[in-house]
């Protein structure tokens, strides 16, 4: 067995103290470039990479881990009372905002990039282990998340074209919203096939069980519950229930809650 004598334990233990001793003047560093407001909670390894601004507002708390990055002329603003996740990485694309209301949360391990704009509404929260980002280098959707939503862990939400939540939307786990496909054609493989891309609507009151699909161009209606397991492949109306592979009708919309 090799030895090393008494040096190089020495020598080891120096290098780890100093290091130590580094992280509040790292940390220091790395929030220089942060506009930090008052009674916040930032992790001493938190990593500010790019040109941007970053904006956190009071009673905010950043995770151990936690990567913020911002090209030139982007702005992330993390409003007051807000959570983000450990271990979490925002990504602004040049000239873009992401913006999240108060008290909103974004779980551990998460990865959202924003390349047209993204706005996390107040009280509404994103479960941890998640991935918001377009699945195309030449598609850029915008994202909208109302007051009051809640996605669970694992969602996935694919930003070639423009999705937009109401207030008050849940999800279970293992959720996703695809907004890009491609057009069929013979003779040709898919992923070679020209791709199509379609926003995507989710209004108010909504329920999505858990593990569900939700498809290039469909709008969800207010207070419409989506089961377990679903692949949903057309509009849903409002009040209305839908499950299965593809979604079919379960039970109708009540047309007085509509009319109201």
């Amino acid at each position: 067995m090799k030895r090393y004598g008494v040096w190089r334990p020495l020598a080891s233990g120096a290098i780890a103290l100093a290091k130590s001793g580094l992280r509040p003047l790292r940390a220091a560093y790395q929030q220089r470039r942060v506009q930090i407001g008052s009674n916040v909670n930032i992790a001493h390894d938190l990593i500010v990479l790019g040109q941007g601004e970053v904006s956190v507002g009071n009673d905010v708390v950043i995770g151990p881990g936690v990567v913020l990055r911002t090209e030139k002329d982007s702005r992330i603003e993390v409003g007051a009372g807000a959570v983000i996740g450990a271990n979490s990485v925002l990504e602004v694309r040049q000239g873009q905002m992401m913006m999240f209301g108060e008290h909103s949360q974004i779980g551990v391990r998460s990865h959202i990039i924003c390349e047209n704009g993204i706005s996390w509404g107040e009280h509404s929260s994103l479960g941890g282990y998640s991935f918001i980002g377009p699945r195309e280098g030449n598609a850029h959707g915008v994202l909208v998340v109302g007051r009051e939503c809640h996605l669970h862990q694992h969602t996935f939400i694919d930003l070639c074209a423009n999705v937009s939540l109401g207030d008050q939307v849940r999800t279970g786990p293992f959720c996703a919203f695809y907004t890009h496909n491609h057009v069929p054609k013979h003779g040709q493989l898919v992923w070679e096939q020209d791709p199509l891309f379609l926003p995507i609507n989710v209004e108010s009151g909504t329920w999505i069980g858990h593990g569900c699909s939700v498809m290039p161009g469909v709008v969800l209606g207010h207070n419409s519950t989506v089961a377990a397991g679903a692949v949903v492949v057309k509009p849903v109306e409002p009040w209305s229930v839908v499950g299965g592979v593809p979604a079919r009708l379960i039970k109708a919309g009540d047309p007085e809650a509509v009319s109201h």
